[in-house]
C-alpha cells in the first residue's frame, strides 16, 4: 500500500540525485479524484503529457484506454515501466492478459518482486510521470487501472499531486521495487507505506480534533490482536 501522508515540500533528493526542494517555494495542494464520476481522464491526461518517463505500479492494469495511452507514449520516446502484481487475488487470468496487451511494444513490464507472493500482495496503485523535472506529477490511491476502477462503477479515491517531494518519494519507491532494493526511510516522510503503516495511521486518528471519516472495503483485526 502507498498512501499520501504529507504534501509539504522539504529538502528532498530524488532517485536521480537531484535536489527537488527548490522547485516549489510554497506547499502544493493535492487534488482529489473521486470514482466512478471522474473516469480515466486524469490518468490519460498525465500519461499524454509526459515527456521523458512514466512509471506505473498497478495491482491490475487492463483498462484499454490506459493501455493504449501508455503504448502511445513510447512512440514519443517516453520510457514506460510497469510493475504488476503476479498473484492478484481471484484474478490470476489478468496477468496473462496484461502481458499480452503490451507484448511487442516498447513498454517495459515486470511482475512484482517474489516477496509479494502467497498471502502478501503488491497492492499499490500509483503512476509517476517525469519525476525530478519541473513537470513531475503523480497519481496514487485505491483505483486499479481497470474499467471498473476508472469510471465503470467502483467507488475509489485517488490523489493527484505535483508536489516535488511527494513525486520524488513515489519515484524512489518505484525504483526500489523495480530493482529489488530497499527504498530507505526517507520516502516515509511523504508517504504511508506498508508494511509499517499502522503507526502513521494511528497518529492521524489520535490527533483528530472534530471527526473521523473512513470509507473502506473492509476493517478487521489481525490474527492475535
Amino acid at each position: 500500500m502507498v498512501t499520501v501522508c504529507s504534501a509539504v515540500p522539504g529538502s528532498t533528493v530524488n532517485h536521480a540525485g537531484a535536489d527537488v526542494s527548490k522547485t516549489a517555494a510554497t506547499p502544493v495542494t493535492p487534488s482529489l479524484i473521486i470514482e466512478p464520476e471522474a473516469g480515466a481522464d486524469r490518468y490519460l491526461k498525465l500519461i499524454g503529457g509526459a515527456k521523458k518517463q512514466i512509471d506505473v505500479n498497478s495491482y491490475l492494469l487492463t483498462d484499454r484506454a490506459v493501455v493504449g495511452a501508455l503504448t502511445q507514449a513510447t512512440a514519443r520516446k517516453v520510457t514506460v515501466r510497469i510493475l504488476i502484481a503476479g498473484n492478484p487475488y481471484d484474478a490470476h487470468q489478468a496477468v496473462a492478459q496484461e502481458q499480452a496487451e503490451f507484448a511487442g511494444t516498447q513498454v517495459q513490464m515486470k511482475l512484482a518482486a517474489a516477496r509479494f507472493e502467497g498471502q502478501t500482495f503488491d497492492h499499490a496503485k500509483y503512476l509517476v510521470a517525469d519525476p525530478g523535472t519541473p513537470a513531475g506529477a503523480g497519481i496514487l490511491g485505491s483505483s486499479n487501472l481497470t474499467a471498473s476502477g476508472l469510471g465503470a462503477g467502483n467507488r475509489e479515491f485517488d490523489v493527484a499531486t505535483t508536489d516535488p517531494a511527494t513525486v520524488a518519494a513515489m519515484a524512489t519507491v518505484f525504483t526500489a521495487d523495480w530493482t529489488g532494493t530497499a527504498a530507505g526511510s526517507g520516502s516515509r516522510a511523504q508517504l504511508i507505506l506498508s508494511s509499517g503503516a499502522e503507526g502513521a495511521l494511528l497518529n492521524l486518528i489520535d490527533n483528530a480534533k472534530a471527526r473521523i471519516l473512513i470509507e473502506t472495503e473492509g476493517v478487521r483485526p489481525r490474527a492475535g490482536d
